[in-house]
């Protein structure tokens, strides 16, 4: 293999690494800020308002109890960190069984 082919699938590699993590790093992130939301919204100044909202905001704060995921392979799995490394382990894993083959 010569060294621009080298570089292109290095870069190439890299490239898809990056973008499986953000994607990763932005569900965990989803996640962890929607644990906060029934929080924010229960500080927040709803007691003087119409009774009508209120009850709005009660049920949303009753909805948004469960953190918020992001499924990915048809509900398979959601996005995060932890999947993330699964992911890299699994790669490395079957590139080393790969490389035994050989």
């Amino acid at each position: 293999m010569n060294p621009e082919e080298m570089a292109f699938k290095l870069a190439y590699m890299t490239s898809v690494i990056y973008m499986v993590y953000v994607m990763c790093w932005y569900g965990s992130d989803v996640a962890q800020k929607s644990t906060t939301l029934t929080q924010a919204i229960f500080h927040s100044d709803w007691v003087g308002i119409d009774v009508k909202t209120q009850k709005i905001i009660i049920f949303f704060m009753h909805m948004s109890n469960t953190p918020l995921q992001i499924p990915i392979g048809g509900g398979l799995c959601n996005l995060s960190i932890p999947v993330f490394v699964s992911i890299i382990r699994t790669a490395y894993s079957y590139f080393t069984l790969l490389k035994n083959f050989k």
